[in-house]
């Protein structure tokens, strides 16, 4: 199966802007495996894009939401090192053979029932293979340049998922916490090989 690099390249686009600002840490899960891209350099983009588009041929991909202000000394990078967020997000599981538990949203229409009760219509919304995985983007990226714009980004980042939980329970559905700054999502373009024998692609509505 080969990856589709253009939607790799157009979920980038639209979720950090056409000038990001910041070092894009992407992940793979099978061997947990990071590398840093300083976006703002010459065709730093287009080496994120094809990295992404190689490591789906034998892993499931990973981006971090928030930019790192610098290369991180290891791993993915923490909160306090996350220079700007591009807006909000959640990740919803919806119930399958990949997930273990059973209090989870039985359907994607189920899943965009709870989002639409929110009132805040999403700007990306990703088929993450066994669930969504929804952003709402600000007009521009929110720089955290002090520790308290960092300390007001995570608090309406929890603020928000508390939210989006609190309307989950009533159906009694769980939604997990996902409100870290550092937080890595899965790519557009790549594929969920959660479960080998139902390998899917991921993709992104806008």
């Amino acid at each position: 199966m080969e990856a589709d690099a253009l939607a790799i390249r157009q979920f980038f686009e639209r979720l950090h802007g056409p000038e990001p600002s910041g070092w894009l840490i992407v992940w793979t899960r099978q061997d947990k495996a990071t590398r840093a891209f300083e976006l703002a350099r010459a065709g730093e983009v287009e080496r994120a894009v094809e990295y992404c588009r190689q490591r789906a041929a034998e892993a499931d991909v990973y981006a971090a939401v928030g930019l790192q202000a610098g290369r991180p000394a290891k791993g993915r990078g923490t909160e306090q090192g996350v220079r700007s967020i591009p807006g909000l997000w959640a990740d919803f599981d919806i119930r399958s053979a990949a997930h273990k538990a059973a209090n989870l949203p039985p359907d994607e229409e189920a899943v965009l029932s709870l989002i639409g009760a929110v009132g805040l219509p999403p700007s990306i919304t990703v088929r993450s293979g066994f669930g969504l995985q929804v952003y709402w983007r600000f007009k521009e990226p929110w720089l955290l340049e002090t520790e308290s714009d960092r300390l007001a980004a995570k608090s309406m980042s929890v603020r928000f998922q508390t939210l989006l939980r609190q309307e989950a329970l009533t159906h009694g559905w769980n939604l997990d916490s996902t409100a870290d700054l550092c937080r890595v999502l899965r790519v557009p373009g790549t594929f969920n090989r959660k479960v080998p024998r139902d390998i899917r692609l991921v993709t992104a509505e806008y």
